[in-house]
């Protein structure tokens, strides 16, 4: 049996390699689903095994390509995988048509052994076209599920490397009586966490690749198939079924603007600061002329003398487009809404912050804020993808400052935000 080993790793791949062809099997390897598929235009293969977490083309996603293909759809599909390990995954897995999945073990050689089982076993324990492949809406919702449930894990795996480095990194330099003896240690232990961190960074852009690309693509296709029912079927959709075609193409725009955001969202983690000398008020004087041309608003804004100070310009103008933009969006609805930005000097910092007189939000709840998905009113009322501040909150926090708000439910909110002084 002639086997495609499609795995990222190539110390995995070889020793796959190896096992297999001890076995009896002839094996052929591709290090992602881009070069699988290239391989199956030009050589018979009899059976698939493949990772899941792999660059360009990810396993799922060469599965379900696979399976739509009428010429390659009976090839048997093992799929095994060390960082989807949940039962929701193999769920997705079978449903999409895989005949086994694995999980990897912590050693390599286990998973080599039990695809080789697998592969010999007879009467088929890898019969080919024994699974029913899901609707391809289902498919498409449980991929861009999983897909933004992965890039979350990859940012908070990000982060908590980060801060990792940073705490070892204080307590060396606590530590400065012994600064000579541990100077060495610290420099392996930055360079080891900065070499994961740099693997990590890795993975994270890989992904966003795979998430602004293959996700990017159904998305316009979702709408633009809707739009087309909209159009060419006019006269014989009911007022219903036109009302539910324009909610599946506002829910793809949403989509599309949730993974922008998520992609710049972890993009910033990568992004190096370049401080100048700003100028806050002419900055806040900008962004204020420029929303009026987007954003249709009575808002009456009041902007008091703003205190100059040294910070990535593009970034911080970041931070009041995403507060001016909130002021203005939850307080549209009061009869004269009304918005004050200014700022002080106190304690070695200086304080910003923009107030307005709309929903506002219960303190109980102020933590939550700043979090990624997390919104304290409900898209009926007020649209967005709570990712705003959260990207705050993260610009904010690369410039060593911090981030807080006060509120009270319908009478108004502040959102402050410090800048060390230079």
């Amino acid at each position: 049996m002639k086997t495609l080993i499609v795995e990222d790793n190539n110390t995995s791949s070889k020793l796959l390699q190896v096992v297999l062809k001890a076995e009896g099997f002839e094996t052929i390897a591709a290090k992602d689903g881009q070069e699988a598929l290239q391989i199956l235009e030009s050589q018979k293969v009899e059976c698939i095994v493949s990772d899941v977490m792999m660059p360009n083309i990810d396993g799922y996603r060469l599965l379900y390509k696979v399976r739509r293909d009428n010429r390659f759809k009976d090839i048997p599909f093992i799929l095994y995988t060390a960082s989807s390990l949940s039962p929701e995954d193999e769920e997705f897995a079978i449903r999409l048509g895989a005949n086994k999945y694995l999980r990897k073990t912590g050693n390599t050689k286990d998973v080599a052994h039990a695809v080789c089982e697998l592969l010999k076993q007879e009467n088929g324990a890898l019969k080919s076209g024994e699974n029913q492949v899901s609707p391809d809406q289902w498919v498409m919702e449980r991929y861009n599920s999983l897909l933004l449930d992965k890039l979350e894990d990859k940012i908070g795996e990000l982060e908590k490397t980060k801060q990792e480095l940073r705490e070892s990194l204080d307590k060396e330099t606590e530590a400065k009586s012994l600064l000579d003896q541990l100077n060495q240690h610290l420099e392996e232990k930055v360079s080891q966490r900065t070499a994961q961190l740099e693997e990590s960074n890795k993975e994270l852009e890989a992904f966003s690749y795979s998430v602004s690309h293959d996700l990017r693509t159904p998305l316009r296709s979702i709408s633009g198939y809707a739009k087309m029912l909209e159009e060419d079927y006019e006269n014989t959709i009911d007022e219903e079924g036109k009302r539910l075609l324009r909610l599946i193409r506002q829910s793809a725009a949403t989509m599309g603007i949730l993974v922008d955001d998520l992609l710049a969202f972890s993009r910033l983690g990568r992004k190096d600061i370049i401080k100048t000398n700003i100028n806050m008020t002419e900055v806040v004087e900008e962004i204020i002329w420029e929303t009026k041309k987007v954003i249709n608003h009575d808002a009456e804004i009041k902007i008091n003398p703003l205190h100059p100070s040294q910070a990535d310009k593009s970034l911080i103008k970041q931070v009041f487009v995403n507060l001016i933009s909130n002021a203005i969006k939850y307080s549209s609805k009061k009869k004269t809404p009304r918005i004050i930005l200014g700022s002080e000097e106190k304690n070695a910092e200086i304080v910003y912050y923009v107030k307005d007189n709309g929903a506002g939000f219960d303190m109980t709840f102020v933590n939550k804020l700043f979090n990624v998905f997390q919104r304290l009113h409900s898209l009926k009322e007020f649209e967005g993808t709570g990712i705003g501040l959260a990207l705050v909150k993260r610009i904010i926090e690369k410039h060593s400052g911090r981030v807080w708000a006060e509120g009270k439910e319908n009478e108004g909110a502040t959102f402050y935000f410090s800048l060390p002084v230079n």
